[in-house]
C-alpha cells in the first residue's frame, strides 16, 4: 500500500467483495518504512491501515512496525492491540531487530502463539517483507492451514534470501525464482 487513497480503495474493495464473510485470507504486510529505513509516508499510513485490520486474516508487521501501528514499545501489547482491532493474526518478524546470529518469527493469535528460529543472514535485503507475504498469501490460497503456510512461506522465504542477487551496490534482492519444494 504506497498511499492513504491506496488503502482506501483496498479497504472500499474489501467491503465491496463482502471479503470478511466470504472467508476468503487477506495477507497484508504493512511497509511503514522501506528496507532502507526511509518512511513511507508512516503517520498517514497507520489510521488507514487500522481500518483495514479487521478484514485482514494475517498481518506481517516487522518488529518496528507492530510498535508504530500499536503506538506502544511492547511487542505483546502490540500484538493484543493489532488482535483487539479484529486483525485474525500477526506474524510479528524479527530480522529488523535480532541480535546474535538467530532471528526469531513470532505468531500471535488469540489464545495461541508461536515461534520460527532462522539464522540471522549477512547483508541487507530489499523485498523480503513482501516475498515472505506474498508466499504467505499463495499457500493459504491452495488450501493450507495458518501454520502450514507460514512455515512453508518462512523456509521458501530463506531460501530466496540465501540466493539473492546484488545488482547494484546497495541492498540485495530476493532470488524468488526458486522452485517451491513443500
Amino acid at each position: 500500500l504506497g498511499s492513504p487513497s491506496i488503502a482506501r480503495a483496498v479497504i472500499a474493495l474489501l467491503e465491496e467483495l463482502n471479503i470478511q464473510d466470504s472467508g476468503i485470507p487477506v495477507v497484508l504486510d504493512p511497509v511503514l518504512a522501506a528496507g532502507g529505513g526511509a518512511e513511507l509516508g508512516r503517520r498517514q499510513m497507520i489510521a488507514e491501515i487500522n481500518q483495514l485490520l479487521p478484514r485482514i486474516c494475517l498481518l506481517t508487521p516487522n518488529r518496528q512496525e507492530a510498535r508504530y501501528l500499536a503506538d506502544t514499545k511492547s511487542i505483546d501489547e502490540a500484538a493484543d492491540h493489532i488482535l483487539s482491532a479484529g486483525c485474525q493474526a500477526i506474524l510479528v518478524t524479527g530480522a529488523d531487530e535480532s541480535d546474535g546470529n538467530t532471528v526469531v518469527n513470532q505468531l500471535y493469535q488469540p489464545y495461541q502463539n508461536h515461534q520460527w528460529r532462522y539464522p540471522k543472514l549477512a547483508g541487507q535485503y530489499h523485498g523480503s517483507g513482501c516475498t515472505l507475504a506474498a508466499s504467505i498469501a499463495a499457500r493459504l490460497a491452495l488450501g493450507e492451514t495458518l501454520q502450514q503456510a507460514l512455515t512453508a512461506a518462512q523456509d521458501y522465504t530463506l531460501e530466496t534470501l540465501l540466493q539473492a542477487t546484488n545488482p547494484g551496490q546497495g541492498q540485495a534482492i530476493p532470488r524468488r525464482c526458486i522452485p517451491c519444494t513443500n
